[in-house]
């Protein structure tokens, strides 16, 4: 087998190999926060499951007033501290991925520039013009 022929599937080789490298650090990194998202999702829905509990007909009563707005001001700081983290998430989800993103789309631009000049340098057996009577 030729070279020619050898270089189409080392290019494809060399590409993919950097596409599955960070692709896969991607994927770890999102499954990561993601886990740590849904950890944090259930703990704020058990909570909120106990607030909701605790929410009872007698509340209304004027007596009560204090403990409905200790409730309601437990529920409100859960629901900001919720909503805090999902954006904290998805910032640091987005920044995460760009990052990957520039530095795949850097290493892949380095790769392609050296193959490039690495073959515009190469020569090849099909480069040379065979005399007649010669070896094919």
């Amino acid at each position: 087998m030729e070279l020619s022929e050898l270089s189409e599937k080392i290019n494809e080789m060399v590409m993919q190999s950097i596409k599955h490298r960070y692709m896969t650090e991607l994927n770890m990194n999102l499954q990561e926060t993601d886990y740590n998202f849904n950890n944090l999702s259930n703990r704020m829905e058990e909570l909120k499951a106990k607030h909701t509990f605790m929410l009872r007909p007698n509340l209304a009563n004027p007596a009560c007033e204090a403990e409905f707005k200790e409730l309601n001001a437990k529920e409100t700081a859960r629901l900001k501290e919720y909503i805090q983290e999902m954006e904290k998430t998805r910032v640091t989800m987005n920044d995460f991925t760009e990052r990957i993103c520039l530095n795949f789309f850097k290493c892949m631009l380095n790769n392609f520039e050296f193959l490039v000049i690495y073959y515009d340098k190469l020569y090849l057996y099909e480069d040379f013009n065979k005399l007649p009577g010669g070896k094919p």
